[in-house]
Protein backbone atom coordinates (compact mmCIF):
# COMPACT_ATOMS: atom_id res chain seq x y z
CA UNK A 1 0.00 0.00 0.00
CA UNK A 2 1.38 3.28 -1.26
CA UNK A 3 2.15 5.62 2.16
CA UNK A 4 0.10 9.20 1.69
CA UNK A 5 2.92 11.74 1.00
CA UNK A 6 0.87 14.26 4.00
CA UNK A 7 3.70 13.93 6.35
CA UNK A 8 6.21 14.94 3.75
CA UNK A 9 4.18 17.57 2.58
CA UNK A 10 3.59 18.95 6.16
CA UNK A 11 7.12 18.67 7.19
CA UNK A 12 8.21 20.98 4.38
CA UNK A 13 5.61 23.42 4.78
CA UNK A 14 6.92 23.43 8.42
CA UNK A 15 10.83 23.53 7.66
CA UNK A 16 9.69 26.47 4.92
CA UNK A 17 8.26 28.97 7.35
CA UNK A 18 10.77 27.98 10.39
CA UNK A 19 13.52 29.59 7.59
CA UNK A 20 10.75 32.70 7.12
CA UNK A 21 10.27 33.44 10.72
CA UNK A 22 14.08 33.72 11.29
CA UNK A 23 14.39 36.52 8.62
CA UNK A 24 10.79 38.36 9.11
CA UNK A 25 11.28 39.55 12.51
CA UNK A 26 15.04 40.31 11.25
CA UNK A 27 14.66 42.18 8.57
CA UNK A 28 13.80 45.56 9.69
CA UNK A 29 17.54 45.62 11.76
CA UNK A 30 19.46 44.34 8.58
CA UNK A 31 17.87 46.82 6.65
CA UNK A 32 19.26 49.69 9.39
CA UNK A 33 22.09 48.08 9.32
CA UNK A 34 22.73 49.53 5.99
CA UNK A 35 21.57 52.49 6.70
CA UNK A 36 17.95 51.75 5.65
CA UNK A 37 15.15 54.81 6.42
CA UNK A 38 12.08 53.87 8.31
CA UNK A 39 10.42 54.49 5.25
CA UNK A 40 12.81 51.85 3.36
CA UNK A 41 11.91 49.36 5.89
CA UNK A 42 8.18 49.46 4.80
CA UNK A 43 9.22 49.56 1.23
CA UNK A 44 11.42 46.33 1.42
CA UNK A 45 8.52 44.40 3.38
CA UNK A 46 6.16 45.96 0.90
CA UNK A 47 8.36 45.22 -2.25
CA UNK A 48 8.11 41.46 -1.28
CA UNK A 49 3.68 41.67 -0.61
CA UNK A 50 4.07 43.34 -4.35
CA UNK A 51 5.73 40.53 -6.04
CA UNK A 52 3.75 38.27 -4.28
CA UNK A 53 0.67 39.81 -5.36
CA UNK A 54 1.74 39.54 -9.04
CA UNK A 55 3.34 36.41 -9.24
CA UNK A 56 0.65 33.98 -6.76
CA UNK A 57 -1.48 33.29 -9.14
CA UNK A 58 0.43 32.78 -12.01
CA UNK A 59 2.45 29.98 -9.53
CA UNK A 60 -0.71 28.35 -8.72
CA UNK A 61 -1.95 28.63 -12.52
CA UNK A 62 1.74 26.53 -13.56
CA UNK A 63 0.54 24.12 -10.72
CA UNK A 64 -2.70 23.33 -12.17
CA UNK A 65 -0.96 22.90 -15.87
CA UNK A 66 2.53 21.81 -15.23
CA UNK A 67 2.53 19.93 -12.07
CA UNK A 68 2.38 20.82 -8.42
CA UNK A 69 5.58 19.14 -7.38
CA UNK A 70 7.69 21.25 -10.54
CA UNK A 71 6.36 24.61 -8.98
CA UNK A 72 7.04 23.70 -5.41
CA UNK A 73 10.93 22.71 -6.63
CA UNK A 74 10.71 26.48 -8.43
CA UNK A 75 9.28 27.94 -5.92
CA UNK A 76 11.79 26.59 -3.02
CA UNK A 77 14.81 27.18 -4.99
CA UNK A 78 14.09 30.90 -5.54
CA UNK A 79 12.80 31.14 -1.91
CA UNK A 80 16.82 29.45 -1.14
CA UNK A 81 18.09 31.65 -3.68
CA UNK A 82 17.00 34.76 -2.40
CA UNK A 83 17.93 33.86 1.68
CA UNK A 84 21.22 32.81 -0.01
CA UNK A 85 21.32 36.69 -1.58
CA UNK A 86 20.73 38.16 2.03
CA UNK A 87 23.44 36.73 3.68
CA UNK A 88 25.70 37.84 1.10
CA UNK A 89 24.80 41.03 0.49
CA UNK A 90 26.39 44.35 1.60
CA UNK A 91 24.34 47.09 0.28
CA UNK A 92 20.44 47.82 0.72
CA UNK A 93 19.76 48.02 -3.11
CA UNK A 94 21.25 44.07 -2.76
CA UNK A 95 18.47 42.92 -0.13
CA UNK A 96 15.69 44.97 -2.19
CA UNK A 97 16.84 42.05 -4.81
CA UNK A 98 16.58 39.48 -2.06
CA UNK A 99 13.18 40.37 -1.06
CA UNK A 100 11.89 40.68 -4.61
CA UNK A 101 13.14 37.20 -5.90
CA UNK A 102 12.07 35.35 -2.85
CA UNK A 103 8.56 37.15 -3.11
CA UNK A 104 7.89 36.56 -6.83
CA UNK A 105 8.86 32.66 -6.10
CA UNK A 106 7.43 32.53 -3.27
CA UNK A 107 3.49 31.62 -3.59
CA UNK A 108 4.50 27.82 -2.01
CA UNK A 109 1.53 28.01 0.47
CA UNK A 110 -0.96 28.45 -2.09
CA UNK A 111 0.56 25.27 -4.58
CA UNK A 112 0.64 23.38 -1.13
CA UNK A 113 -2.82 24.02 -0.14
CA UNK A 114 -3.49 22.39 -3.79
CA UNK A 115 -1.59 19.73 -3.54
CA UNK A 116 -3.35 18.78 -0.07
CA UNK A 117 -6.46 19.26 -1.66
CA UNK A 118 -5.34 16.95 -4.47
CA UNK A 119 -4.76 13.94 -1.92
CA UNK A 120 -7.48 14.70 0.62
CA UNK A 121 -11.14 13.18 0.25
CA UNK A 122 -14.02 15.60 0.73
CA UNK A 123 -14.21 14.55 4.59
CA UNK A 124 -10.90 15.25 5.35
CA UNK A 125 -9.97 18.29 3.42
CA UNK A 126 -10.59 20.80 5.80
CA UNK A 127 -8.84 18.47 8.73
CA UNK A 128 -5.77 18.49 6.44
CA UNK A 129 -5.21 22.13 5.41
CA UNK A 130 -5.45 22.70 9.25
CA UNK A 131 -2.63 20.43 9.59
CA UNK A 132 -0.91 22.63 7.12
CA UNK A 133 -1.89 25.99 8.66
CA UNK A 134 -0.23 24.27 12.39
CA UNK A 135 2.65 23.25 10.79
CA UNK A 136 3.28 26.44 9.12
CA UNK A 137 2.47 28.04 12.76
CA UNK A 138 4.86 25.71 14.17
CA UNK A 139 7.17 26.66 11.79
CA UNK A 140 6.73 30.80 12.60
CA UNK A 141 6.68 29.68 16.48
CA UNK A 142 10.70 28.23 16.54
CA UNK A 143 11.82 30.29 13.69
CA UNK A 144 12.02 33.64 15.24
CA UNK A 145 13.57 32.32 18.20
CA UNK A 146 16.59 30.43 16.34
CA UNK A 147 16.85 34.10 14.48
CA UNK A 148 17.36 35.92 17.74
CA UNK A 149 19.63 33.16 19.00
CA UNK A 150 21.79 33.19 15.98
CA UNK A 151 21.90 37.32 15.53
CA UNK A 152 22.52 37.96 19.40
CA UNK A 153 25.81 38.90 18.25
CA UNK A 154 25.00 41.86 15.63
CA UNK A 155 25.36 39.62 13.00
CA UNK A 156 22.51 39.32 10.60
CA UNK A 157 24.22 37.28 7.43
CA UNK A 158 24.38 34.21 9.84
CA UNK A 159 20.81 33.96 10.36
CA UNK A 160 20.38 34.48 6.22
CA UNK A 161 22.45 31.16 5.71
CA UNK A 162 20.28 29.19 7.87
CA UNK A 163 17.53 30.42 6.84
CA UNK A 164 19.02 29.23 3.09
CA UNK A 165 20.00 26.05 4.13
CA UNK A 166 16.29 25.14 6.07
CA UNK A 167 15.04 26.03 2.12
CA UNK A 168 17.47 23.99 0.75
CA UNK A 169 16.86 21.30 3.12
CA UNK A 170 13.15 21.53 2.32
CA UNK A 171 13.75 21.57 -1.39
CA UNK A 172 15.80 18.50 -0.73
CA UNK A 173 12.66 17.02 0.83
CA UNK A 174 10.80 18.01 -2.16
CA UNK A 175 12.62 16.44 -4.44
CA UNK A 176 12.89 13.31 -2.55
CA UNK A 177 9.81 12.52 -0.66
CA UNK A 178 6.82 14.34 -2.93
CA UNK A 179 5.46 12.28 -5.63
CA UNK A 180 2.96 14.30 -8.28
CA UNK A 181 -0.36 13.76 -6.98
CA UNK A 182 -3.22 12.35 -9.40
CA UNK A 183 -5.68 15.39 -10.66
CA UNK A 184 -7.04 16.54 -13.51
CA UNK A 185 -4.54 19.12 -15.36
CA UNK A 186 -6.27 22.56 -17.48
CA UNK A 187 -4.99 23.35 -20.24
CA UNK A 188 -7.02 26.15 -21.47
CA UNK A 189 -6.29 30.01 -20.21
CA UNK A 190 -2.48 29.34 -19.99
CA UNK A 191 -0.92 32.51 -20.84
CA UNK A 192 -3.22 34.56 -18.53
CA UNK A 193 -1.47 37.00 -16.33
CA UNK A 194 -1.51 37.19 -12.82
CA UNK A 195 -3.92 40.45 -13.02
CA UNK A 196 -6.07 38.30 -15.74
CA UNK A 197 -6.27 35.36 -13.50
CA UNK A 198 -6.84 37.13 -10.23
CA UNK A 199 -9.94 38.48 -12.01
CA UNK A 200 -11.18 35.29 -13.16
CA UNK A 201 -10.97 33.92 -9.56
CA UNK A 202 -13.12 36.92 -8.67
CA UNK A 203 -15.29 36.85 -11.28
CA UNK A 204 -16.38 33.16 -10.60
CA UNK A 205 -19.71 32.95 -9.05
CA UNK A 206 -18.50 30.08 -6.54
CA UNK A 207 -15.32 31.18 -5.64
CA UNK A 208 -15.50 35.18 -5.39
CA UNK A 209 -17.38 35.44 -2.45
CA UNK A 210 -14.95 33.52 -0.61
CA UNK A 211 -12.22 35.68 -1.93
CA UNK A 212 -13.95 38.49 -1.32
CA UNK A 213 -14.31 37.51 2.13
CA UNK A 214 -10.07 36.43 2.37
CA UNK A 215 -9.44 40.08 1.38
CA UNK A 216 -11.59 41.81 4.46
CA UNK A 217 -10.13 39.46 6.82
CA UNK A 218 -6.42 39.59 5.66
CA UNK A 219 -6.83 43.60 5.55
CA UNK A 220 -8.42 43.36 9.58
CA UNK A 221 -6.03 40.72 10.94
CA UNK A 222 -2.47 42.24 9.10
CA UNK A 223 -3.43 45.59 10.41
CA UNK A 224 -3.66 43.84 14.16
CA UNK A 225 -0.51 41.60 13.65
CA UNK A 226 1.77 44.68 12.09
CA UNK A 227 0.26 47.02 15.15
CA UNK A 228 0.44 44.92 17.82
CA UNK A 229 3.48 45.82 19.37
CA UNK A 230 2.92 49.76 19.10
CA UNK A 231 -0.10 48.74 20.72
CA UNK A 232 1.38 46.70 23.41
CA UNK A 233 4.39 48.91 24.57
CA UNK A 234 1.46 52.16 24.63
CA UNK A 235 -1.51 50.25 26.24
CA UNK A 236 1.21 47.89 28.73
CA UNK A 237 4.57 48.94 28.28
CA UNK A 238 5.23 45.76 26.79
CA UNK A 239 8.96 45.47 25.20
CA UNK A 240 10.27 43.94 22.45
CA UNK A 241 10.74 40.38 24.35
CA UNK A 242 7.01 40.86 25.61
CA UNK A 243 6.02 41.27 22.34
CA UNK A 244 7.20 37.71 21.06
CA UNK A 245 6.10 35.78 23.54
CA UNK A 246 2.49 37.41 23.06
CA UNK A 247 2.49 36.51 19.68
CA UNK A 248 4.26 33.30 20.57
CA UNK A 249 0.88 32.02 22.81
CA UNK A 250 -1.20 33.30 19.57
CA UNK A 251 0.37 30.65 17.72
CA UNK A 252 0.49 27.75 19.93
CA UNK A 253 -3.11 28.25 20.22
CA UNK A 254 -4.18 28.53 16.81
CA UNK A 255 -2.11 25.46 16.05
CA UNK A 256 -4.08 23.59 18.88
CA UNK A 257 -6.64 24.26 17.12
CA UNK A 258 -5.57 23.76 13.44
CA UNK A 259 -4.15 20.40 14.67
CA UNK A 260 -5.93 19.15 17.29
CA UNK A 261 -9.38 20.04 17.22
CA UNK A 262 -10.91 21.41 13.60
CA UNK A 263 -11.41 17.86 12.24
CA UNK A 264 -13.72 17.34 14.77
CA UNK A 265 -15.61 20.50 14.72
CA UNK A 266 -16.14 20.03 10.82
CA UNK A 267 -17.66 16.63 10.98
CA UNK A 268 -19.87 17.72 13.82
CA UNK A 269 -20.64 21.52 12.47
CA UNK A 270 -19.47 21.76 8.87
CA UNK A 271 -17.27 23.66 7.19
CA UNK A 272 -19.76 26.70 6.38
CA UNK A 273 -20.53 26.78 10.61
CA UNK A 274 -17.01 26.82 11.15
CA UNK A 275 -16.57 29.91 8.91
CA UNK A 276 -18.94 31.76 10.68
CA UNK A 277 -17.92 31.31 14.22
CA UNK A 278 -14.31 32.03 13.11
CA UNK A 279 -15.47 35.27 11.51
CA UNK A 280 -17.49 36.06 14.81
CA UNK A 281 -14.62 35.20 17.28
CA UNK A 282 -12.40 37.78 15.04
CA UNK A 283 -14.87 40.30 15.03
CA UNK A 284 -15.40 39.90 19.00
CA UNK A 285 -12.15 39.67 19.55
CA UNK A 286 -11.11 42.74 17.93
CA UNK A 287 -13.23 44.64 19.57
CA UNK A 288 -12.21 44.00 22.76
CA UNK A 289 -8.59 44.47 21.89
CA UNK A 290 -9.76 47.72 21.79
CA UNK A 291 -10.85 48.24 25.37
CA UNK A 292 -8.16 46.33 26.82
CA UNK A 293 -5.79 47.83 29.29
CA UNK A 294 -4.45 44.82 31.50
CA UNK A 295 -2.47 41.59 31.09
CA UNK A 296 -5.28 39.37 31.77
CA UNK A 297 -7.77 40.74 29.56
CA UNK A 298 -4.84 40.90 27.05
CA UNK A 299 -4.27 36.94 27.24
CA UNK A 300 -8.22 36.00 27.99
CA UNK A 301 -8.75 38.50 23.97
CA UNK A 302 -6.14 37.23 21.88
CA UNK A 303 -7.39 33.70 23.12
CA UNK A 304 -10.58 34.91 21.37
CA UNK A 305 -8.68 35.96 18.42
CA UNK A 306 -6.39 32.76 17.94
CA UNK A 307 -9.48 30.56 18.08
CA UNK A 308 -11.17 32.29 15.73
CA UNK A 309 -7.88 32.60 13.31
CA UNK A 310 -7.56 29.12 13.56
CA UNK A 311 -11.33 27.87 12.32
CA UNK A 312 -11.31 30.84 9.92
CA UNK A 313 -8.54 30.52 8.06
CA UNK A 314 -8.21 26.69 7.07
CA UNK A 315 -11.99 26.49 6.64
CA UNK A 316 -12.12 28.98 3.91
CA UNK A 317 -8.77 27.78 2.26
CA UNK A 318 -10.83 24.53 2.10
CA UNK A 319 -13.80 26.01 0.86
CA UNK A 320 -12.16 27.30 -1.76
CA UNK A 321 -10.58 24.04 -3.25
CA UNK A 322 -14.10 22.85 -3.02
CA UNK A 323 -16.28 25.18 -4.92
CA UNK A 324 -13.27 25.00 -7.53
CA UNK A 325 -13.08 22.90 -10.53
CA UNK A 326 -10.54 20.27 -10.05
CA UNK A 327 -8.10 21.49 -13.00
CA UNK A 328 -8.05 25.54 -11.21
CA UNK A 329 -7.38 24.19 -7.67
CA UNK A 330 -4.37 26.34 -7.79
CA UNK A 331 -4.89 29.29 -9.71
CA UNK A 332 -7.84 29.68 -7.52
CA UNK A 333 -5.43 29.24 -4.39
CA UNK A 334 -2.74 31.48 -5.81
CA UNK A 335 -5.38 34.33 -5.87
CA UNK A 336 -6.50 33.59 -2.60
CA UNK A 337 -2.48 34.12 -1.54
CA UNK A 338 -2.18 37.48 -3.67
CA UNK A 339 -5.22 39.17 -1.90
CA UNK A 340 -3.18 37.96 1.65
CA UNK A 341 -0.53 40.10 -0.03
CA UNK A 342 -2.30 42.76 -1.36
CA UNK A 343 -3.47 43.43 2.29
CA UNK A 344 0.17 43.06 3.16
CA UNK A 345 1.02 46.04 1.36
CA UNK A 346 -1.92 48.31 2.56
CA UNK A 347 -3.04 47.19 6.18
CA UNK A 348 0.31 48.04 7.99
CA UNK A 349 0.35 51.75 6.39
CA UNK A 350 -3.64 52.43 7.41
CA UNK A 351 -3.64 50.42 11.36
CA UNK A 352 -0.79 52.15 12.82
CA UNK A 353 -1.03 55.61 11.04
CA UNK A 354 -4.62 55.18 13.12
CA UNK A 355 -3.00 54.30 16.21
CA UNK A 356 -0.89 57.19 15.98
CA UNK A 357 -3.08 59.71 15.14
CA UNK A 358 -6.09 58.63 16.89
CA UNK A 359 -6.22 55.87 19.88
CA UNK A 360 -4.14 52.75 20.05
CA UNK A 361 -7.50 50.81 20.20
CA UNK A 362 -8.56 52.37 16.67
CA UNK A 363 -7.48 50.05 14.18
CA UNK A 364 -9.21 47.18 16.43
CA UNK A 365 -12.22 49.11 15.89
CA UNK A 366 -12.19 48.95 12.13
CA UNK A 367 -11.23 46.18 12.17
CA UNK A 368 -14.46 44.50 13.92
CA UNK A 369 -16.75 46.24 11.78
CA UNK A 370 -14.51 44.81 8.33
CA UNK A 371 -14.35 41.09 9.91
CA UNK A 372 -18.83 41.99 11.32
CA UNK A 373 -19.33 42.15 7.66
CA UNK A 374 -17.36 39.25 6.61
CA UNK A 375 -19.70 37.35 9.33
CA UNK A 376 -22.70 38.79 7.62
CA UNK A 377 -21.31 37.24 4.28
CA UNK A 378 -20.85 33.90 5.75
CA UNK A 379 -24.27 33.65 6.41
CA UNK A 380 -25.25 34.26 3.66
CA UNK A 381 -22.65 31.90 1.76
CA UNK A 382 -23.99 29.20 4.58
CA UNK A 383 -27.95 29.74 3.94
CA UNK A 384 -27.40 29.63 0.05
CA UNK A 385 -25.07 26.02 0.30
CA UNK A 386 -28.39 25.14 2.06
CA UNK A 387 -30.93 26.17 0.03
CA UNK A 388 -29.14 24.51 -3.63
CA UNK A 389 -29.01 20.70 -1.98
CA UNK A 390 -32.56 21.10 -1.41
CA UNK A 391 -33.06 22.86 -4.68
CA UNK A 392 -31.32 19.65 -6.77
CA UNK A 393 -33.01 16.94 -4.22
CA UNK A 394 -36.19 18.75 -5.26
CA UNK A 395 -35.40 19.02 -8.75
CA UNK A 396 -34.47 14.72 -8.73
CA UNK A 397 -37.79 14.34 -7.24
CA UNK A 398 -39.59 16.23 -9.74
CA UNK A 399 -38.14 14.06 -12.81
CA UNK A 400 -38.50 10.96 -10.91
CA UNK A 401 -42.50 11.55 -10.97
Amino acid sequence: MRRSPLLAILLIAFISLMGFGIIIPLLPLYAEHYGAQPWQVGALSASYALMQFIFAPILGRWSDTIGRRPVLLISIAGTAAGFLLMGIAWSLPLLFVARILDGATGGNIAVAQAYISDISDEKERTKSIGLLGAALGLGFIFGPAIGGFLSSDGNFARPAFAAAALAMLSLLLTYVALPEPPRERRTAAGRQTGRQQLSRSLRHPAVGPLLAMALLTSLAFIGFETSFALFASRRLQFNSAHVGYTLAYVGVIVAIVQGGLLGKLVARWGEERLLIAGAALLAIGMLLLSITYTVLELLAVLSIIAIGNGLFDPTLASLVTRRSPASERGAHLGSLQALNSLARIGAPLAANTMLQLITPGAPYILAAWLLLLVSVLAIRLARSAAVQPASRDLHIRSRQL
